[in-house]
């Protein structure tokens, strides 16, 4: 009796821990380039084009089209990528919803 008591104690105690270690944030990659300058490639989708249009996953336009804009990267949150764009007199902050995010680049 006193050995079944013990080892539901002890599954009850490995379960514990691992649930409270599952639910650490994970770091960001991303915020090791905070400062850095940056280029976010969007989402051709999210654009409104179609999945038919074929392009490349670093092209700056497509069909007279922006759909990449760089800037200096500000802050990075699981729901934001936030840049600064713009030259000193007519800077301007930009967040940018991640699920529209095809990737980014960093120097």
């Amino acid at each position: 009796m006193k050995k079944n008591v013990l080892l539901y104690c002890v599954l009850v105690a490995i379960a514990v821990l691992m649930v409270g270690c599952r639910h650490r944030p994970r770091p960001d990659a991303l915020n090791e380039k905070i400062n850095s300058n940056c280029t976010i490639y969007f989402n051709r989708v999210a654009l409104g084009g179609t999945s038919a249009n074929i392009v490349p996953i670093t092209t700056d336009e497509t069909n007279g089209a922006r759909v990449s804009m760089s800037g200096k990267l500000l802050k990075v949150t699981p729901e934001w990528v936030v840049i600064s764009v713009g030259n000193v007199a007519d800077k301007k902050m930009l967040w940018v919803p991640r699920n529209v995010v095809l990737c980014i680049s960093t120097e």
